[in-house]
């Protein structure tokens, strides 16, 4: 007796247990951390990252140094004003050039220098300071770049880890909570070793991680901020490799060489070399001889100049080989070394943009599995357990974190990119992300069998689930009717089989008759719980009633109201819609049902020919290709393999079995006649 109470009281203490874990489970379970993976944002490559000025104190006063340069040769356009005063001590003292003995004289002018140091030489000059400008700022960017690059990088990171970190936190949570009861389980020998150990190891990895992202964070914290920080996770962009060369070469053109080599071009040199001098004056001459009068009068004169050493065209090909020395020293090798490393950052990026992809689709495998046990749970399915679903729940939110890392990874590659183009910024060289490119997870195939109420009077529930699992059955057609021994076996299939698309049948031609089908479906509503199903099938023929030939429009036209009323329900309810028709429905009537349908099954039957077959559904492969499922029935073969031999005949990508019963006996016949 002691023995009872006290098996007793342990089974009451695991219970309690599995009830604490399954309430950690409950108020995690819905976090998913959607919110960094926003699909729209794919389409959008705006980047909204705020990049700090990478012009210092110094290079802007060069810079306007550079341009009061520009504004002196621009306003001189060569004039001099000149003067002259001369007194003679001595007397008489003649000029030379006016005959005149004088004892002083005063001169007032002005000159105008056309050439050297006038106004051509500064019309060069102007030119010259201007394409230096341009060099200084070309320089100056370039010699920022490395600090611009590291100061966005820091700011990228940090940004990063800030949200991982807010995952991290909310993993500990989960993780301390669930360690607690784990722990009690573990010592009552309720838990293997295994799972106990890879808690402590999702434990230890939460903890390494933190300390990572915490100390990076914390050591920058006191470098000077951005003025607009990142205030949004970045859209996930693609590299445009064909406007990233094109850039390139723009960009080694516009280099602080090219203006240098621009400066040595700017001039004529034989003109420079020339002096060419108008001259104004106003002359003043106090004569010695006091008989004569003082001479006053204005003069014009030219003067003219030019060097004997003819040396312009060395002067020329000197300056040419100059400019060819400075392109061939920053030039030539910048461009072919940006070519490579541009390439090999760009493969760098597409690799890390695939796992990206691949971890995607890893997530979604997670969600799935999440899915499945909130499933079921919401069943009390016995297989249902809390350790194990929090343990998913756990690796589902560490793949988030390794998006966010990959994504990190991915900016500083572009990063990297932008410091090496100093004119341009990310949205010159990205474009939106095609995302059928990298996401091509490898597709289950579409595989669906009709499973009518024949398969479950003459087997049990098991067996059918059972059977549907073996043969990796993924679409499962169930037909409904308000037979409550028929509702009860349905609803014990769902639980059993929750996570394949499930279809509820309708197969009732007196349906058509009605003309009305709102009612029928609600019926459906009220026997079977729509969240386990995702669509509603429809097996209705009109062909097959009686008078179809005579009127066929009439017909038709009350089986496309059905299909609209269902169409509305299931839009209602969010479930799929899909029915099963004959290949010789006429094309006025296939599209209404394309239009209304998510899947479209074509009953092959009677004649089962390949070559008949794909030529008889080539106008509803063209009206909706995706939408076709192509069914074959067991009555049209000998046995299941000549049937699966069949469809791959057909090479279509959805296929449907009619019907599971009598494909179990198929695999009867098979068994009986390998035993005999």
């Amino acid at each position: 007796m002691k023995v009872g109470k006290t098996q007793s009281s342990l089974d009451a203490t695991i219970d309690e247990y599995i009830k604490d874990l399954t309430a950690v489970w409950n108020k995690y379970d819905t976090i998913s951390f959607n919110e960094f993976f926003n699909i729209d944002t794919l389409a959008k490559p705006n980047i909204a990252i705020s990049f700090f000025n990478p012009y210092s104190q110094i290079k802007t006063l060069e810079l306007q140094i550079n341009k009061q340069q520009q504004q002196i040769y621009k306003k001189d356009l060569g004039f001099q004003l000149t003067g002259l005063y001369q007194y003679n001590f001595k007397a008489p003292i003649v000029d030379p050039e006016e005959i005149v003995i004088f004892r002083q004289k005063a001169q007032m002018g002005l000159d105008w220098n056309f050439f050297n140091q006038g106004l051509y030489e500064n019309r060069i000059r102007y030119r010259q300071t201007q394409s230096k400008y341009k060099a200084i700022n070309a320089k100056k960017l370039e010699e920022n770049l490395a600090k611009f690059q590291q100061k966005s990088t820091q700011e990228i990171i940090s940004f990063f880890n800030k949200h991982k970190i807010s995952i991290l936190e909310k993993r500990q949570q989960l993780v301390t909570e669930q360690k607690i009861t784990t722990e009690k389980l573990y010592s009552l020998k309720q838990l293997t070793r295994d799972s106990y150990i890879k808690l402590l190891q999702h434990e230890t990895d939460i903890s390494g991680q933190m300390n990572l992202y915490r100390g990076y964070n914390e050591a920058v914290s006191n470098l000077p901020k951005s003025e607009n920080p990142i205030k949004e996770i970045p859209p996930l962009v693609d590299i445009d490799v064909a406007k990233l060369f094109q850039l390139a070469n723009i960009s080694t053109e516009d280099s602080s060489a090219f203006y240098e080599v621009e400066s040595l071009k700017q001039g004529n040199y034989f003109l420079r070399d020339l002096s060419l001098k108008a001259s104004l004056r106003y002359n003043f001459y106090d004569l010695y001889n006091a008989s004569q009068p003082n001479r006053r009068y204005m003069s014009i004169g030219m003067n003219f100049s030019m060097p004997l050493a003819f040396n312009y065209s060395n002067k020329k090909e000197m300056n040419r080989l100059q400019g060819e020395l400075l392109m061939a020293k920053n030039i030539a090798p910048q461009t072919e070394d940006i070519n490579y490393i541009f390439i090999n950052i760009f493969y760098e990026y597409r690799y890390k943009l695939k796992q990206y992809f691949n971890l995607l689709e890893k997530r979604k495998v997670f969600e799935e599995l999440i899915r499945t046990e909130q499933v079921k749970q919401q069943m009390t399915d016995v297989e249902f357990n809390p350790n194990t679903a929090l343990y998913i729940l756990d690796d589902y939110w560490s793949t988030t974190i390794e998006l966010l890392d990959l994504k990190q990874d991915l900016y500083k590659l572009l990063l990297s990119i932008n410091a090496k183009l100093p004119n341009h910024v990310i949205n010159d060289f990205v474009k939106p992300v095609n995302i059928t490119q990298y996401a091509q997870p490898l597709e289950k195939l579409f595989k669906a069998v009709y499973i009518w109420s024949d398969a479950f009077k003459n087997h049990d529930v098991k067996m059918v689930s059972d059977y549907c699992q073996l043969n990796e059955f993924n679409h499962l057609l169930v037909s409904y009717n308000t037979d409550k021994t028929h509702l009860q076996k349905v609803k014990e299939f769902i639980s059993k089989n929750y996570y394949n698309e499930i279809a509820m049948m309708i197969g009732s031609n007196k349906l058509l008759l009605n003309g009305n089908i709102s009612s029928y479906l609600d019926s459906l509503k009220q026997n079977i719980d729509l969240n386990y199903i995702k669509e509603i099938h429809f097996d209705i023929e009109p062909h097959t009633m009686e008078g179809f030939q005579e009127h066929k429009d009439s017909y038709f036209a009350k089986y496309i109201a059905l299909l609209k009323q269902a169409h509305e329900f299931t839009v209602k309810n969010k479930l799929k819609l899909s029915v099963s028709i004959p290949l010789h429905y006429p094309e006025s009537v296939l599209k209404e049902i394309f239009s209304l349908c998510d899947n479209v099954y074509l009953m092959a039957y009677e004649n089962i020919k390949p070559e008949f077959i794909i030529e008889k559904i080539k106008l509803e492969q063209s009206l909706g290709g995706q939408k076709v499922v192509l069914a074959l029935r067991t009555k049209d073969f000998d046995n299941r393999s000549t049937m699966d031999q069949h469809f791959k005949l057909l090479k279509v990508n959805k296929i449907a079995y009619h019907d599971l019963d009598d494909l179990l006996n198929f695999d009867n016949k098979s068994i009986n006649s390998k035993d005999k």
